[in-house]
C-alpha cells in the first residue's frame, strides 16, 4: 500500500512518483511487533537505511499490545532527521492525563529537519487518534475530543511563534462544527485573546471553513473525502491533515502544495453511506491487488498530501524508476 502511494500521480501540476517522506500511524500495536516491521520491509524494498522510526510512543488507555494501541511515526531519513519525539502533556492516562478526560491514546508531537537544513528549517508534527463514539453519550465523546484538541492547541502554543506545523490523524469527528474541531481551527488561541492564532488548524479540503457534515450519509456532498470504514459502511471522513496557516499559504520552510490532499484510494464513485468495494472486491490474498491491501492494511484510507520544502532533499525515486 505504501509503495502505491508512492507511485501515484495525481492532477495537479509538478508531482512526481517518489517514496513517501512521512507516515504518521494510529492504532498500532506497538514500535516493536508493528512500526519496526513496516520499516523493514520498506527498507528491503527501498534501500537498507532508508526508512526509521521514532523510538518512542505514547501512552495507551489499551496497552502496547493492543490493535488500539499507541500512535507513531515513520520517516525517509534520507531527507528528513528527526530532531525530537515529545507525548503532549494532558494525554491519554496516567500521569500525563487530564483531570476527569475520557483521551484514549497519546497524541505524539515530532520535530523534523529536512536532510541538510538548519534548526531554521525545523518544522512540527502532531500525530492524534482521537475519542471514538463508541461509548458514552455523543456529547461526552465530543467532549473528550475537544479535551485532546485543547491539549495540542496548547502545546502548539508553546512553540516558536512561526512555527510551520502539520496535524494529522483519525479524529473521529461528525463535522468540522464539532467543539473539538473549533478549538483546532480557533479564532483565537485558546491560552490567549486577540487575532488569529497562528497555530490555528486550516483544513486544506475546505480552508474557507464553510460548516461540514462528514459523518453517514449526510456527508453525501463530501463523498471525496470519506476515509472509513473499508470494511463495512463507507460513511466517515475520520481521517484529516490540517496545517498551520503558514504552512497553507506558503510562507514557511514547510509548504502545502495546493490541490493535493486527498484520501488515497478514493476517486469518488462510491456512494456516501455505499459499500467500498462496490462488486470490484479482488480475491482473498491476492496481495498485488492494491484495493485488497487498502482492505487488509486498515479499514481507514490514507490521507495524503504534498509538501515542499525550503531546503531541497533530493526525494528518493520508486524502486526500479
Amino acid at each position: 500500500m505504501l509503495e502505491g502511494i508512492g507511485n501515484e500521480t495525481t492532477a495537479y501540476a509538478g508531482q512526481t512518483a517518489h517514496a513517501l517522506d512521512l507516515v504518521g500511524l494510529e492504532e498500532t500495536y506497538s514500535n516493536a511487533i508493528t512500526v519496526q516491521t513496516m520499516v523493514n520491509n520498506l527498507n528491503a524494498h527501498y534501500g537498507a537505511g532508508t526508512y526509521a522510526m521514532s523510538s518512542l510512543q505514547g501512552d495507551t488507555a489499551y496497552g502496547a499490545t493492543s490493535g488500539d494501541g499507541p500512535n507513531a511515526v515513520i520517516y525517509n531519513a534520507k531527507t528528513l532527521t528527526l530532531v525530537a519525539s515529545l507525548e503532549v502533556p494532558g494525554t491519554p492516562t496516567g500521569a500525563n492525563a487530564a483531570s476527569g478526560s475520557e483521551v484514549d491514546r497519546g497524541v505524539m508531537r515530532y520535530q523534523f529537519r529536512p536532510a541538510g537544513g538548519t534548526a531554521a528549517d525545523d518544522f512540527y508534527v502532531y500525530v492524534s487518534h482521537m475519542k471514538s463514539s463508541a461509548s458514552g453519550t455523543s456529547t461526552e465523546d465530543q467532549g473528550d475530543r475537544n479535551t485532546e484538541a485543547t491539549a495540542i492547541r496548547n502545546n502548539e502554543a508553546t512553540l516558536p511563534a512561526s512555527a510551520s506545523v502539520m496535524y494529522m490523524g483519525d479524529y473521529n469527528m461528525d463535522g468540522n462544527t464539532e467543539p473539538g474541531y473549533q478549538t483546532m481551527a480557533a479564532i483565537t488561541s485558546p491560552t490567549a485573546s486577540g487575532g488569529k492564532s497562528q497555530g490555528a488548524a486550516i483544513d486544506p479540503l475546505n480552508p474557507s471553513g464553510a460548516s461540514m457534515a462528514w459523518s453517514g450519509n449526510s456527508s453525501t456532498a463530501y463523498k471525496s473525502m470519506i476515509t472509513e470504514s473499508t470494511q463495512s459502511t463507507f460513511s466517515y471522513r475520520d481521517d484529516l491533515q490540517l496545517t498551520t496557516q503558514n504552512v497553507y499559504n506558503g510562507t514557511s520552510g514547510l509548504a502545502y502544495v495546493s490541490g493535493s490532499e486527498h484520501a488515497f484510494g478514493n476517486d469518488g464513485t462510491v456512494a456516501a453511506g455505499g459499500d467500498y468495494w462496490s462488486g470490484k472486491a479482488p480475491s482473498s490474498g491476492d496481495y498485488s491487488n492494491l484495493r485488497y491491501d487498502l482492505y487488509e492494511a486498515s479499514d481507514h484510507l490514507p490521507v495524503v498530501a504534498d509538501y515542499t520544502m525550503a531546503v531541497a532533499a533530493t526525494p528518493v525515486p520508486e524502486a526500479g524508476t
